[in-house]
């Protein structure tokens, strides 16, 4: 297939044959040369120049100064604006198995399983961090999973240490709150018992000097389906429900709780209040 476009408009000339196709056109400057899935753009706007090949792309473009080298799922850029270097890619796995035993060590949130027969071990950290910075002030906010998973069929128990921070630093000062959640959960198909031990902690630090206030909870839970079994230290809480049936006793203002539907029962000390 020979084909030959010439339009003036914002002036475009097109030539193609089979696969090849020249594309000249003046409307931001843009020059393309392909051949079958290898492109090669230039193009002048932000200035850009791409060289693509299947699901293999480099991209350089001067705008805020930008290169991009992409693979399927993995990114490598770097941009200037306030200088940002991003490098992400998903999944890059390797496997080793030697009959049914098998070692897998993949990317995605960093991720180690070894498993034998149905009997899985997997640890798992996973990191998600978001970074506003002007001049030498910076806001970062993170969010990290580390998780232990050991499971036979359909019985998991898991261990899992997330911790959630936010820190504003300037210089070497740095103000820190964290919310962290070590949490133990056994499950076997819809019936799951979870121990959770969560921690509140606001950190101010200049060099070696740090204060630390925290402010923990203990937490126990034991659910089936609809049916709830709670049993928390922090004001001291305990709480059964099954669908709408509720029962709650807690001590903090002392309040005792119990509802069905729309029957409710409340004795509370604090502005003292009891309700039937």
């Amino acid at each position: 297939m020979i084909r030959l476009t010439l339009s003036y408009d914002i002036i475009r000339l097109t030539l193609s044959y089979a696969i090849i196709r020249l594309t000249l056109s003046y409307d931001n400057i843009r020059l393309t040369l392909s051949y079958a899935i290898i492109r090669l753009t230039l193009s002048n706007a932000i200035i850009r120049l791409t060289l693509s090949y299947d699901n293999i792309r480099f991209t350089l473009s001067n705008a805020i100064i930008r290169l991009t080298l992409s693979y399927d799922n993995i990114r490598l850029t770097l941009s200037y604006e306030n200088i940002r270097l991003t490098l992400s890619y998903a999944m890059i796995r390797r496997t080793l198995s030697y009959g049914i035993i098998r070692l897998t060590l993949s990317y995605d949130n960093i991720r180690l399983t070894l498993s034998y027969d149905n009997i899985r071990l997997t640890l798992s950290y996973a990191m998600i961090r978001l970074t506003l910075s002007y001049d030498n002030i910076r806001l970062t906010l993170s969010y990290a999973i580390i998780r232990l998973t050991l499971s036979y069929d359909n019985i998991r128990l898991t261990l899992s240490y997330a911790i959630i921070r936010l820190t504003l630093s300037y210089d070497n000062i740095r103000l820190t709150l964290s919310y962290a959640i070590i949490r133990l959960t056994l499950s076997y198909d819809n019936i799951r018992l979870t121990l959770s031990y969560a921690i509140i902690r606001l950190t101010l630090s200049y060099d070696i000097i740090r204060l630390t206030l925290s402010y923990a909870i203990l937490r126990l839970t034991l659910p089936y389906a609809i049916i709830r079994l709670t049993l928390s230290y922090d004001i001291i809480r305990l709480t059964l429900s099954y669908a709408i049936i509720r029962l709650t006793l807690s001590y903090a203002i002392i309040r005792l709780t119990l509802s069905y539907d729309m029957i409710r029962l409340t004795l509370s000390y604090d502005m003292i209040r009891l309700t039937l």
